[in-house]
């Protein structure tokens, strides 16, 4: 997630403009309801705590809200539109029309600043989401681990999370950037043999760019702790060697 974002559940639309870590100066966009999250899952590492069930659809903002919210906000020196907040913004009820507003919007106000979507991945079985994604300038989606029983440890989902699906999904949707948060801890994806198998997942993924990262807030658990910079550095190197992709170290 970019430094942009809320430390905490946020209760408005449009937030910032703020540093992010990867994208510049960055307006954020929060589809979720207010002051709730909306997420399937409940990463360890998630600065918005644990999940409670999904909101009902009723809860959410409609396209047309979001997009006036992103209007008022005009005149804003800012580098990128970034769609995150409190949890997973593809879980909106209307997500294809959100899009489709957020980038009339876009071209009247904020002309040549590309849409990003940080995304956990978890709707990437919906036709109609993997296109609206595709109608963006950037789809990031979340790949923390190459084993399957890593990433559950990690995503802590309700239901099944399996790294075969997330890889080959992310390699369907096509142009997609990885992004990767690796930590120790009780859980931990960052020993050799996790990072092994995560370079075999991006492998197969086949991502246009690999963002890697670590925890910059407090997770829910104290027990977790960030990775040096010179331990990250390495992750990324490992990847460089193995993977003809481009690989970001962000800071």
């Amino acid at each position: 997630m970019t430094t942009a974002e809320f430390h905490g559940l946020g209760s408005t639309i449009v937030y910032g403009p703020g540093p992010s870590r990867r994208y510049g100066i960055t307006l954020g966009v929060n589809l979720s309801p207010p002051d709730l999250k909306a997420c399937r899952y409940s990463c360890v590492y998630c600065q918005l705590g644990h999940s409670r069930g999904l909101p009902e659809p009723s809860a959410y903002p409609t396209a047309a809200v979001v997009g006036e919210a992103l209007a008022a906000a005009h005149g804003a020196a800012v580098d990128a539109i970034v769609l995150c907040g409190n949890g997973e913004p593809t879980l909106h009820p209307d997500f294809p029309a959100v899009v489709d507003v957020l980038r009339r919007q876009r071209d009247r106000h904020f002309a040549g600043r590309p849409i990003v979507c940080l995304t956990s991945g978890s709707e990437l079985g919906r036709p109609d989401v993997v296109e609206a994604l595709r109608r963006l300038d950037e789809c990031s989606v979340k790949l923390d681990a190459g084993r399957c029983s890593t990433l559950r440890r990690i995503a802590l989902a309700e239901g099944p999370v399996c790294v075969d699906w997330m890889t080959w999904r992310i390699r369907a949707l096509g142009d997609a950037v990885i992004q990767s948060c690796f930590f120790d801890g009780p859980v931990t994806n960052a020993t050799d043999d996790e990072v092994d198998a995560w370079i075999e997942a991006v492998r197969v993924a086949e991502p246009r760019r690999v963002d890697v990262f670590t925890i910059d807030r407090p997770p829910p658990t104290q027990r977790l702790s960030p990775l040096s910079p010179e331990r990250l550095a390495r992750v990324a190197a490992r990847l460089r060697e193995a993977v003809s992709v481009p690989v970001a170290v962000a800071a």
